[in-house]
């Protein structure tokens, strides 16, 4: 499970660094939409790296149903 959560991290890492350096010629709304799913791409790869994170997902799951 640890290289999907990598491969998130690169993504959302990518996302930023595109949103920040991307051409004049896109819109100010595509640059905040990437550097914003960039930023919650990142952010909970990092949380699902910890330990216990797992189990708070599935509580969070389980209180759906």
């Amino acid at each position: 499970m640890g290289f999907w959560y990598f491969l998130l991290l690169f993504l959302g890492s990518f996302l930023v660094v595109n949103g920040i350096f991307i051409k004049r010629t896109a819109s100010k709304i595509k640059k905040i939409g990437f550097v914003i799913v960039g930023v919650f791409c990142i952010s909970f790869s990092i949380f699902m790296f910890q330990p216990g994170s797992a189990e708070r997902i599935l509580t969070l799951l389980n209180s759906i149903n």
